[in-house]
């Protein structure tokens, strides 16, 4: 703890000091934005509210993916084109917020978790997607589907006070096996206080890959049977950050942070870890499985915008993806489904792209917002106070030359920024 830092003091929020001086910089930061707000409420407002589709995932039937506008709506793109909701946030009460979902393979049925003004407990609901029936609903704090048939899937709850079944004091995560509306719990039994489990399934529907976290910066993986709990074991972990991909052949691929902490690809296979892709100097930020290809999305080291490399699963590097404008690559799926794989793009110029790769490593748009027109953007290094270099970038509009800056920086928990499409951002470069 540096104690020159001089402003120590106002970590104490007991201090009646501190709480005079945090409503006096209310104060002032109120008069200041004042007339600036007033004039572009309205404008913003309008952003806010233009539809956003993201979490999209591919099923046998179509795409399925979620909309944030005024309202909260879970949608499908059939095949031949078509496209409807499946939900609306309008439709499950006031204020409701659908926060995520998950879906079947065959894209016959659908489960999204839905709360009243986005608390923390709320209802998982499974429903039909062509009829709108609902086949079961679950009151609390779910998460971590796995569909083993129309009605009959794992999920995870979790506690938040008292104690979990087995006696563990909340907050504690435990899996059940739920079917026809009965459940019993089948794995998690004696984990800790704070440990969090995340059970998902291997592309062909045979094995159970399980997460289980501590925190930020640790993590175990777990391997097993799908059908059968008593049979997932721990095959790696420790004080690093792992999370599993996909079972491939007898491997069981996994990205891990367990080195510098920029991140490496290895195959787990009877308890012997073989590294497939080393780590880089850049920082590996996920990494999905398409057939027998394994996507690795990159934080360029000099640019600092994600870029895609193709890699078999004998570690060799097959091609790159780079998008023409700087931007950041989200999976929202680590593995494809029927030789595709959806990828979300954001830009400081473009709010969404979504790109369909193809087996052949065809590369596809099949959704985009509108992208802004005459905006510049540049990037350097600069050079904090203790010598660490601090990359930036710079958007503004073409041809202008500003009088006034607006900085914005994070760096919290090991997260760095990277391009986005700031909607607060939108009228101050504009004008």
């Amino acid at each position: 703890m540096n104690h020159n830092d001089p402003y120590l003091w106002l970590e104490d929020l007991n201090d009646k000091k501190v709480l005079e001086w945090a409503y006096e910089q209310d104060r002032i930061a109120r008069e200041h934005v004042r007339a600036s707000s007033e004039r572009l409420y309205g404008r913003l407002l309008q952003l806010y509210e233009e539809p956003l589709p993201y979490a999209f995932r591919v099923t046998r039937t179509g795409y399925i993916y979620m909309v944030r506008g005024r309202d909260y709506r879970l949608r499908i793109r059939y095949r031949d084109g078509e496209e409807r909701d499946i939900v609306s946030s309008e439709n499950l009460g006031p204020d409701a917020i659908i926060s995520w979902y998950a879906a079947r393979d065959e894209g016959d049925v659908v489960a999204y978790y839905h709360s009243s003004g986005g608390r923390d407990v709320g209802f998982l609901d499974v429903v039909d997607i062509e009829s709108g029936e609902l086949i079961d609903r679950i009151e609390g704090s779910v998460h971590g589907i796995v569909f083993l048939g129309r009605d009959r899937f794992y999920y995870s709850r979790f506690y938040r006070s008292g104690k979990c079944p087995d006696g563990v004091s909340a907050p504690c995560d435990r899996v059940f096996l739920r079917s026809s509306g009965k459940e019993e719990m089948v794995f998690g039994a004696g984990i800790p206080t704070s440990n969090f489990i995340l059970v998902k399934s291997s592309s062909d529907m045979g094995s159970a890959l399980i997460t289980i976290s501590y925190g930020w910066h640790r993590s175990r993986i777990y391997f097993g049977d799908l059908l059968r709990p008593e049979s997932w074991v721990e095959i790696y972990g420790g004080d690093f950050v792992s999370h599993p991909i996909d079972r491939v052949g007898g491997c069981v691929l996994i990205v891990t942070y367990d080195q510098g902490g920029m991140g490496r690809i290895a195959c787990i296979s009877d308890s012997r870890v073989e590294e497939i892709v080393g780590e880089r100097d850049e920082h590996l930020s996920s990494a999905a499985i398409l057939d027998n290809v394994i996507l690795a999305v990159y934080t360029d080291k000099d640019y600092c915008y994600s870029k895609i490399h193709y890699y078999s699963v004998k570690g060799d590097l097959l091609g790159r993806y780079i998008p023409e404008t700087p931007s950041t690559i989200n999976l929202y799926m680590d593995r494809g489904f029927e030789g595709e794989i959806l990828v979300e793009m954001t830009s400081y110029v473009q709010r969404y792209r979504v790109l369909r790769i193809g087996r052949d490593l065809s590369v596809g748009v099949i959704a985009e917002s509108r992208r802004l027109e005459d905006i510049d953007i540049d990037h350097g290094w600069a050079r904090s106070h203790d010598g660490a270099r601090i990359h930036y970038f710079i958007v503004g509009k073409r041809g202008s030359k500003p009088s006034r800056i607006v900085l914005y920086g994070y760096g919290g928990f090991g997260i760095s920024l990277t391009p986005n499409y700031y909607l607060w951002s939108i009228p101050l470069i504009e004008d």
